[in-house]
């Protein structure tokens, strides 16, 4: 079986083949050591996040009405072996455990303990989940094996999406229509669509959050800017004004959209508008327009799965 990395908080520790026991690697401490190990044997949460309900109980009736569903939280757990030459090379290994995979000793609003845990395999896209401790390390002595001790740790999703360690970026200007008459006609002749439309690609399972950042690198106003996916007919429009050499941030995973002060700008949200993402294995087209001037953006996302089976 081919080798997955887990690595959290700097930390990271290889698969173990649960079969023959073998290991071909070490954790990445702050030394080395020849044949001392932290390995994971076991992994489970990746492939089945919860499913949570939204319904309505009708009193007197004994019945419910069924409302929307959706994918909530993630637990994961992962359980391995701790094992060292000696005792003193075993009680490093878990203090280096217990040091690197722990909740913050003083919390604050800006580190609420949540960290990339990423997992790769040869061969396979690396990817990650915001998560933090859930349970601390449970680490019990393996009678049967001299200096060999098994642990057990869980981490809490910050939200049930996977994504890809690689984030994508694409850049688009203002698109315009395909046309050779005047745009104030009072209709378009001859060819239809847009110039200037780009399209992204999203290889996971699930609609990747799109987060970009509209800038106004020109000398004139821009007015209502909107960014449209073509492909899913969703689109998020401002009804603001952009001023030249200035930006507006829109984070789809957060659910913020800022001005180049970091002030809420979701107040000139028009009613229509709906986050952006990109579908699951999906190419999708894009485009950005506005009511006048000549704005560019530029998009980032990462592939996004919902379920990894590994």
């Amino acid at each position: 079986m081919q080798s997955y990395e887990y690595e959290y908080n700097g930390f990271t520790i290889n698969f173990i083949d649960s079969r023959d026991g073998s290991s071909s690697s070490t954790a990445a401490c702050s030394s080395p050591r020849r044949k001392a190990t932290i390995a994971v044997q076991r992994a489970s949460g990746f492939t089945a996040p919860e499913i949570r309900h939204s319904q309505s109980i009708i009193a007197g009736n004994h019945g419910t009405v069924d409302h929307l569903s959706y994918v909530g939280g993630r637990i994961i757990t992962l359980e391995g072996v701790i094992h060292g030459q000696n005792d003193v090379e075993t009680l490093e290994l878990m203090e280096d455990l217990n040091r690197y995979w722990n909740l913050p000793s003083v919390p604050t609003p800006d580190n609420r303990g949540y960290s990339q845990l990423g997992f790769a395999k040869d061969g396979q896209v690396a990817k990650y989940v915001n998560a933090k401790i859930h349970s601390l390390p449970s680490i019990d002595r393996d009678l049967h094996t001299r200096n060999t001790y098994r642990f057990q740790v869980q981490f809490r999703c910050e939200d049930p999406r996977i994504y890809s360690k690689i984030e994508k970026t694409q850049s688009l200007v203002k698109a315009v229509p395909k046309s050779g008459f005047p745009t104030y006609f009072p209709k378009l002749f001859g060819v239809t669509g847009y110039n200037n439309e780009n399209t992204i690609e999203n290889i996971g399972n699930w609609a990747a959050p799109l987060n970009y950042t509209i800038t106004n690198n020109g000398i004139l106003d821009v007015i209502v800017p909107r960014l449209t996916n073509v492909t899913s007919g969703t689109y998020q429009e401002f009804n603001m004004t952009i001023a030249p050499s200035d930006s507006i941030t829109i984070d789809s995973v957060a659910g913020t959209a800022v001005d180049q002060d970091g002030n809420n700008i979701l107040k000139y949200e028009t009613n229509d508008s709906n986050w952006l993402y990109v579908n699951p294995r999906s190419i999708d087209t894009f485009r950005l327009t506005c009511d006048y001037g000549n704005p560019t953006v530029v998009l980032t996302f990462n592939d996004t799965w919902i379920s990894a089976p590994r």
